[in-house]
This record gives C-alpha cells, sequence and structure tokens, in this order.
C-alpha cells in the first residue's frame, strides 16, 4: 500500500549520529514496505549505504548526485507501484508510542477515510482539540481529516504520507516554479508553494497523537 522515500544527504557528524540512533525503530515500525533511497553526496556514503541496505529488507539505494533534488524525487516517485508514498526525513524519530501495529492501523485509517495527505511532520500543534472548534472536521480513531484549505494549515508539508498522483503533482509544479537548483530551496518550495492547491476539495489528515519527533540538533545548512 505505500512505499518509503528519502532523498537526502548527511554529511554532519551529529546528524549522522542522529541517523544511526533513530534507525532501529524505523526498522520495527516500517521494515516491511519497500524503502527507495537517494543518497546525494559521497561523504558518509559507505556508512548510510551499509545501515539501509543490512536493515532494510526490501531496499533500492542510489547514489545520483547529477539530478537536481526534484527532478530526482519525481523520477523515484514515477517509478512506485503503490498508491502512497511517505516521504521521510532522515532526522525524523518516531514517538516512543508508535509500533508497527499502530502505524499500520493509522495508515488504514487514512486510506479508508479517501484522504490524500497525512501530515507527519511537526504535528504538535495539530492534536489540539482547541484549534479545531470552528472547523469542520472529523475525528477518527488514530486522525483526524479535514478539508486542505484549512486556514491555519500550510497545505501540503512534504513530511507525509501522500497520495502518490497528488505528490507528483505537486512535485511538477515546484519544478516549473522554483527555478534554483539548490535542494533546501526546492524542498521548502514544497510548502511554500501550497497555497495553489489550498483551494481544492480534497481530504487532508494528521495524526491525534504525535507520531514524529523531528530532531534536528544542527543547522539545517550543515546536513
Amino acid at each position: 500500500m505505500i512505499t518509503i522515500i528519502l532523498n537526502f544527504t548527511c554529511t554532519h557528524p551529529s546528524r549522522l549520529k542522529v541517523l544511526h540512533s533513530i534507525f532501529p525503530k524505523w526498522v520495527d515500525v516500517l521494515g516491511d514496505y519497500k524503502f527507495i533511497i537517494n543518497y546525494d553526496s559521497t561523504q558518509n556514503y559507505e556508512s548510510v549505504k551499509d545501515l539501509y541496505e543490512t536493515n532494510i529488507r526490501d531496499c533500492v539505494f542510489t547514489n545520483d548526485m547529477e539530478t537536481s533534488w526534484v527532478d530526482k524525487t519525481i523520477e523515484m516517485v514515477g517509478s512506485v507501484t503503490t498508491p502512497y508514498i511517505y516521504y521521510l526525513f532522515e532526522d525524523a524519530g518516531f514517538a516512543d508510542m508508535v509500533t508497527r501495529e499502530y502505524f499500520n492501523k493509522m495508515l488504514n485509517e487514512f486510506h479508508s477515510t479517501n484522504a490524500k495527505h497525512l501530515l507527519l511532520g511537526k504535528t504538535g500543534k495539530y492534536k489540539d482539540p482547541v484549534k479545531w472548534k470552528n472547523t469542520i472536521c472529523e475525528t477518527h480513531k488514530t486522525i483526524r481529516t479535514f478539508n486542505s484549505n484549512v486556514p491555519f494549515n500550510c497545505c501540503y508539508p512534504l513530511a507525509g504520507i501522500w497520495d502518490k498522483h497528488l505528490f507528483l503533482e505537486v512535485l511538477l509544479y515546484v519544478k516549473d516554479n522554483i527555478k534554483s537548483k539548490s535542494a533546501i530551496k526546492q524542498i521548502d518550495g514544497c510548502e511554500d508553494l501550497s497555497n495553489k492547491f489550498r483551494s481544492r476539495n480534497v481530504k487532508q489528515a494528521c495524526p491525534l497523537s504525535e507520531v514524529t519527533l523531528h530532531i534536528q540538533d544542527v543547522m539545517q545548512a550543515n546536513r
């Protein structure tokens, strides 16, 4: 049902340490799914490659440093055969309460509600019921669903579970409108350009409990 995608670098020693520390939990929660990885650096290449290929049962690992982030991600998404894609950041750890069973329950609920995007980034502020008291939404067992034009919500943050076709559409829009070759600017473009899609009647979702923990102990530039 879902494929995990990462297209990243991990050159800073502290960030590599974080990746190694959170990897066992990734395997526990996501080990049944296919991973498609592109590592965009030679620095720490062998360490990162070994981490994925040793621990992930079904893993495609590439080292394409020539293709831009958005073009490579479009290529990776295009190769996926599942209806959903989880774009996972290399410094996103899972909360202690998240198990394989919980994640699968959340994914099945997301699918059954016909939602197209599930926020799995900095979602702490979205779990507060007070923020939803004046918003039309539905509360389920693990997620809340709502229309994508909710005023306080950035429409499609990259970190999360995507309907494959919606993800491709957003990536192609970023390709056409972000002229910089900077990976960071292209990644940020997925959120910065989300107003293009905000008015659509697309069902979106966020967890009722905090699922991921954003572990960022170094500056974003030191990736």
